[in-house]
């Protein structure tokens, strides 16, 4: 029998996306936006660890806390969203962030059509098609030879 010690699935697809927006929550429940994290890397499947610069100030005080990581990416038909807790270490520098992972969220969008440009061009120029046809009959009076008189006649109508 062959042994695989392979990664959970989640761990390679949130690798394939790569970039997430953290934010943690503060003593008053507030979702705080921190970061967006590009470089992390994985302890086991179920820990995210990764550095940043913007945290807040009272955050060292807070020792661990409750936190998010939204992983999406433009182009790729799913996303995740982290539910866990956070962990910090300092350093003089950087703070170290140790997530762990509590609850996966886990969202997907079969069957993305790539988006038809004549078909958007109908949609947004739909509003406007009487608009467009309005002019088209003055074109036709003025080119016509006709002059403004049969404009004016079948506006008094």
């Amino acid at each position: 029998m062959e042994h695989r010690n392979s990664a959970p699935e989640h761990v390679e697809k949130l690798l394939q996306i790569n970039q997430a927006m953290f934010y943690c929550f503060n003593e008053m429940s507030e979702k705080i936006p921190v970061c967006l994290v590009n470089v992390f890397s994985f302890d086991g499947a179920y820990t995210l660890n990764f550095s940043t610069k913007n945290f807040p100030s009272d955050a060292i005080n807070w020792g661990s806390f409750a936190g998010e990581m939204h992983f999406y990416k433009k182009g790729v038909p799913y996303s995740f969203v982290l539910h866990g807790v956070i962990r910090l270490s300092a350093d003089m520098e950087e703070n170290n962030v140790h997530f762990t992972i509590s609850q996966i969220d886990y969202f997907e969008q079969p069957g993305v059509k790539t988006a038809d440009f004549n078909g958007m061009l109908s949609v947004l120029l739909w509003p406007y098609r009487y608009l467009f046809l309005k002019e088209s009959s003055t074109a036709h009076f003025i080119v016509k030879g006709d002059g403004l008189k049969p404009l004016l006649d079948e506006q008094s109508n």
